[in-house]
């Protein structure tokens, strides 16, 4: 069964109709789950697309339709992995509003929050977010652990060592689609993403040289 993460990676690009029409993909959030129904796609969805994906894995959700009611699933985390939940304070830290979606990994200051999630800009998108806005993060079942692939891995693998880089690039904060155990351009795309920001060879191999540099990330 794919993980709530993989099944929000899917619907990345999803977005709200401008106008008197609205995206059908964005009310099945709320109507496929137990949340209160809503029949436009202005309506704030963020909860509602966490807890569909949530739903769709066969694992716990909220059954309220605020983002903060997800400080109280699963177990409180001070160190997430990519597809655990974060939860934000939107307006002032005191009021109800907030913002809830899938963690992916910190920026290189730690100042910024990189999340996959519902109602970001309109539409299911990775966005980066406050760090000093973080009410906390949240642990929905198990996760997968980091570790680091034995190298050679390239375009057209696939297994066990594909989805350990995978879940590395999500975790350093380079995006590269769905956690499928595939490596297919997003991968790809994310590995050569990470090779320029460390001024390795931009080829979308994975070799001895990007695994050396994952240990020296990791150690740091």
């Amino acid at each position: 069964m794919k993980t709530a993460l993989q099944i929000a990676m899917a619907e990345l690009g999803i977005k709200e109709i401008k106008g008197q029409e609205h995206n059908s993909e964005i009310l099945k959030y709320s109507r496929e789950t137990a949340l209160h129904a809503f029949e436009d796609d202005e309506t704030p969805w963020c909860a509602a697309f966490v807890a569909w994906c949530h739903m769709k894995a066969n694992k716990p959700y909220s059954t309220k339709p605020n983002a903060r009611s997800w400080l109280n699933v699963g177990q409180s985390i001070s160190e997430p992995f990519p597809g655990d939940i974060a939860v934000f304070w939107r307006g002032s830290k005191q009021s109800w509003q907030g913002h809830v979606g899938f963690y992916l990994g910190h920026s290189n200051n730690s100042k910024k929050i990189h999340c996959l999630g519902g109602n970001q800009g309109d539409q299911v998108a990775i966005t980066a977010y406050d760090a000093n806005r973080l009410l906390g993060f949240r642990r929905i079942g198990d996760f997968v652990p980091l570790e680091i692939p034995k190298p050679l891995l390239r375009t057209g693998h696939r297994g066990k060592e594909v989805l350990r880089l995978q879940n590395l690039l999500s975790y350093l904060a380079f995006p590269c689609g769905p956690l499928d155990g595939d490596f297919g351009p997003k991968t790809a795309q994310g590995l050569k993403r990470f090779q320029e920001k460390y001024q390795l060879k931009v080829n979308g191999i994975y070799d001895a040289i990007n695994e050396q540099k994952f240990e020296d990330l990791l150690k740091e």
